[in-house]
């Protein structure tokens, strides 16, 4: 089974431009000729950019950590002074398997598990789906 895989990529650079063409550069190489790359044998069958427009600037922290030379590997995709994943977790609600409603921001899987398992006491043939999505976005 094929599966599509979501990738943050801290890049040292503030121009789109030349993210995308270097990304492209760096992509091409290791995608199967199936989607058009040049790695023969290579796992990855196709790649996007996705809008490179609405990409967040990293953490003030972070841009000083590269600029003394200092960054450590991680460290852009975790919260200030959290050491778990730069990502929240959301609980999509189906009413009556009918009505969505988007439940969160929940700093943690079991916070929002939590709150999951106290909503299906009371609509337990409701659908409810968990979500996750890196701040400042919300899932849609």
């Amino acid at each position: 089974m094929a599966k599509v895989v979501n990738i943050h990529l801290l890049v040292n650079s503030n121009k789109t431009a030349q993210i995308a063409n270097r990304l492209n550069d760096a992509l091409r190489n290791i995608v199967s000729p199936m989607g058009g790359g040049s790695a023969q044998g290579s796992f990855v069958l196709d790649y996007h950019l996705a809008d490179l427009e609405g990409a967040r600037p990293a953490s003030k922290d972070v841009q000083l950590a590269i600029a003394k030379g200092r960054y450590k590997k991680g460290s852009a995709f975790q919260r200030r002074g959290v050491r778990r994943a730069y990502i929240d977790h959301y609980l999509l609600h189906i009413n009556e398997d009918v009505e969505p409603d988007l439940m969160g921001a929940f700093g943690s899987e079991d916070a929002m598990l939590k709150a999951a398992n106290c909503l299906h006491e009371s609509h337990p043939d409701d659908g409810m789906y968990h979500m996750t999505c890196p701040p400042p976005a919300v899932p849609g």
